[in-house]
């Protein structure tokens, strides 16, 4: 009993299972002095500075493998091996860094996609930055996967409903489908969702029309004309059917604007 007695509590004191304990003192991990009569395992203080070098190796993410040699090893060795492991630690911190801030843009995404449902269409004054036509060109595909954000998509009314993809803000690869507004301009803003869907069936052509009219029919209510709508994306989501949402803008002109406009 006194053997298993020392085996439970040195896995309660240090959170590891018994079984870890045995494996890692068959690998030569570990070492316990044995009783003289029944050779019953005998934690000692070699045991405990054993264990506290493997459990810090295993936090380090050491294989056994690896772990074998280290008793073998010259203290340079051992210094190189850390400071190995600390530049792939530290590279590992900046990616969880990385994580993290994609994690909180997504909640506020999430947040702003309940504020504009809160707030309906709402008049605006922004500068809206460039368009730029999306291509599968390794400076715009790399925009996209690092800033989500910047995703855009364009609906164009006339003469018939056209969606263009895009990303905000333009650097010169691809032909800029948006100049950027030199001046605070006048927007009806809102939240768009488009149905995630190809782009080629009639149902995607219905969906995103009717996406439009919303944006339409709620600026001519106002008294203002409908232009191209622009969309920024947020999210993606699923509601019975899956849909792109988009913070999005509706340029507008009044009647006499359109009126002027008219050859």
């Amino acid at each position: 009993m006194a053997k298993e007695k020392n085996m439970a509590e040195m896995a309660d004191i240090f959170h590891v299972s018994a079984s870890a304990l045995r494996y890692w003192e068959q690998e030569g991990l570990i070492r316990f002095q044995r009783t003289p009569h029944n050779r019953y395992r005998q934690p000692s203080a070699q045991t405990m500075w054993d264990l506290c070098e493997v459990l810090f190796y295993r936090n380090l993410s050491v294989p056994i493998a690896d772990m074998r040699r280290i008793p073998g090893m010259q203290v340079h060795q051992m210094q190189q091996m850390l400071h190995e492991h600390e530049q792939r630690l530290r590279a590992r911190i900046v990616q969880l860094e990385e994580t993290v801030r994609r994690i909180a843009e997504k909640q506020e995404a999430i947040a702003q996609i309940g504020r504009l449902e809160a707030d309906g269409f709402v008049l605006v004054k922004e500068k809206l930055d460039a368009i730029d036509a999306f291509a599968f060109e390794k400076s715009i595909m790399q925009a996209y996967i690092h800033h989500p954000d910047r995703a855009a998509v364009m609906l164009e009314p006339e003469p018939s409903l056209r969606v263009r993809q895009g990303i905000f803000g333009h650097q010169g690869v691809q032909p800029c489908i948006k100049e950027a507004d030199e001046q605070e301009t006048l927007y009806l803003k809102g939240l768009l969702r488009i149905q995630s869907d190809d782009m080629q069936t009639a149902s995607y052509t219905a969906a995103t029309r009717r996406a439009y009219e919303t944006f339409a029919n709620a600026a001519r209510a106002q008294g203002y004309q409908p232009g191209a709508l622009y969309g920024r994306y947020l999210l993606s989501a699923c509601e019975q059917t899956r849909y792109d949402y988009y913070e999005a803008w509706l340029a507008l002109e009044t009647k006499d604007d359109a009126a002027k406009a008219t050859p």
